[in-house]
């Protein structure tokens, strides 16, 4: 597997979305690529200090970062596990800039699809417009 590396132009959003306990088990599981077909690598790490959990999302051929939630357990309260933020990578390799809004539908889309998780919180998505960046950034 190739190492991780920086992202470019990370960009820090606060999100607060709950999530099942199932929804945190699958997503502290992770993924590693099996195949040279497999695109991303899931790695999760547990923050200490924060009691929370890391769980970045690289391109498994480059390293290259696109996201990285951070998820607490309100282990204190009946809330359940929840995605307390979200840092992304806003710009892409051709040059097109990333919403927050943009980022959110991505992982989302990536962690049901991939992973299998529900995260029912979060609106369902047209999975033909994910992904899909206008050629012209004025579109």
């Amino acid at each position: 597997m190739i190492q991780s590396k920086d992202m470019r132009r990370p960009e820090t959003i606060q999100w607060d979305l709950p999530i099942s306990a199932s929804d945190f088990e699958i997503l502290k599981k992770g993924c590693k690529p099996r195949s040279m077909d497999d695109r991303w690598s899931v790695r999760p790490t547990y923050l200490r200090e924060s009691h929370a959990y890391s769980i970045s999302w690289t391109r498994s051929w480059t390293g290259d970062p696109h996201y990285t939630l951070i998820i607490v357990r309100n282990l204190s309260s009946r809330k359940g596990p929840v995605i307390e933020s979200m840092i992304y990578e806003s710009f892409t390799q051709s040059d097109i800039d990333i919403t927050a809004e943009m980022a959110k539908q991505e992982v989302i889309c990536l962690s049901r699809n991939m992973l299998g998780c529900e995260i029912k919180a979060f609106p369902e998505i047209d999975e033909d417009q994910v992904f899909s960046y206008p050629l012209d950034p004025a579109d």
